[in-house]
């Protein structure tokens, strides 16, 4: 019985030493990376995209016109996630799941915004970022 007890507590001493998720406070700065679209059994296409975050305020531009479809706009860290809401009007030619507006995920490394994806079915939106540009 003892073994059992000493067997439940190391479980729990072991599932609460867990390390939880970085979160970012603030990301204000400039950063550049790529965008792409994971779409199943299908190739992606990348492109060069430049974001930069000042005070809940964001604007973006992308190597390939409306791929992805960044401007301007405001954002918030909420949780895991940044929210995006895009000001700018855009027609309806191209598919409007590439505007940067929306919740991501972010992805965090050494205190540092690294990324960001967004899950749509089965396409994931992708942003691959470094600071400092």
């Amino acid at each position: 019985m003892k073994f059992l007890y000493l067997i439940l507590f190391f479980g729990i001493f072991l599932s609460c030493g867990s390390e939880e998720s970085p979160s970012l406070t603030n990301i204000d700065g400039s950063y550049a990376g790529q965008f792409y679209v994971a779409v199943p059994n299908a190739d992606f296409v990348s492109s060069e995209v430049t974001l930069i975050f000042d005070n809940g305020r964001f604007t973006g531009t992308s190597s390939k016109e409306k791929y992805p479809a960044m401007c301007r706009g405001t954002y918030e860290i909420v949780g895991d996630e940044i929210k995006f809401t895009d000001e700018c009007v855009w027609t309806t030619e191209f598919d409007p799941s590439i505007i940067l507006n929306g919740n991501f995920k972010y992805v965090v490394r050494d205190d540092q915004l690294v990324g960001l994806n967004k899950k749509i079915g089965d396409n994931s939106y992708v942003y691959t970022l470094s600071e400092g540009i």
